[in-house]
């Protein structure tokens, strides 16, 4: 797909990853819907302030870019939060688990805004009959990562609601593939504790964290390449060898 005055829906888009997308996208000549839960003002782009995790608000900025610029050829579900936890552990006062409002909201926001955006996009896509794309945010972290309970699970979802999307969605032409980022030097990251990030970084064989911009290549690429459908693409420098 031609990025050409393409209209694509980017969530989480004040964030390193969505910023980063917003603007590789705007230069590869498409017109970019930034939804984000703060406001975020991007060049190029119509910023549009929506929870994900709200289905009439979602609804709402979905409806208003496509008004805006009169179709909605992709979507890129970025938004997500990291709420570490293990299921249990032991403090000095005794055994903790974990909090049932960490683990609902890492869901809310993961998972269920995924599917609260796609939901509100496809219907404009299929009308569009633009043969685009929806590309979902999935992690590494989705084999199973101790410590990441909640994040793990919600990351791993997102790969299952990829894979069968992709299967009901071929019938409209529209294709729907995940990306699995690595270490990404983003905010996020930035809440895991140092000793655990040098750990991880001497596992990667390209010898660096990974940068925003590492990801949105792949996200522009896989809009314009046609043929790739129904996989989640790990973008982690070699971290999962």
């Amino acid at each position: 797909m031609d990025l050409t005055d393409r209209v694509v829906v980017v969530t989480g888009a004040a964030g390193g990853i969505g910023r980063a997308v917003v603007e590789r996208l705007v230069h590869a000549g498409a017109h970019v819907g930034a939804i984000d839960k703060v406001p975020c003002a991007l060049d190029g782009a119509l910023s549009v302030e929506a929870d994900v995790r709200d289905p009439a608000a979602v609804a709402t900025a979905v409806d208003r870019i496509a008004a805006e610029y009169g179709r909605i050829d992709g979507v890129v579900n970025n938004a997500a939060i990291l709420r570490d936890g293990a299921l249990v552990k032991l403090t000095r006062g005794g055994i903790e688990t974990l909090d049932l409002e960490s683990w609902n909201d890492t869901l809310q926001t993961n998972l269920t805004g995924t599917f609260l955006v796609a939901r509100a996009a496809i219907t404009h896509m299929i009308r569009a009959k633009s043969k685009g794309a929806i590309v979902n945010l999935s992690s590494i972290s989705r084999r199973g990562n101790a410590g990441q309970s909640a994040y793990a699970a919600t990351k791993a979802a997102v790969d299952a609601l990829t894979r069968t999307w992709a299967q009901e969605l071929a019938f409209f032409k529209i294709r729907v593939v995940a990306i699995a980022p690595g270490l990404i030097d983003t905010p996020m990251f930035r809440s895991i504790p140092e000793p655990r990030v040098a750990a991880y970084k001497q596992r990667i064989p390209a010898g660096r964290i990974g940068l925003p911009d590492d990801i949105a290549k792949m996200i522009q690429a896989v809009f314009e390449n046609d043929y790739v459908n129904g996989t989640t693409l790990e973008v982690d420098g070699g971290f999962t060898f």
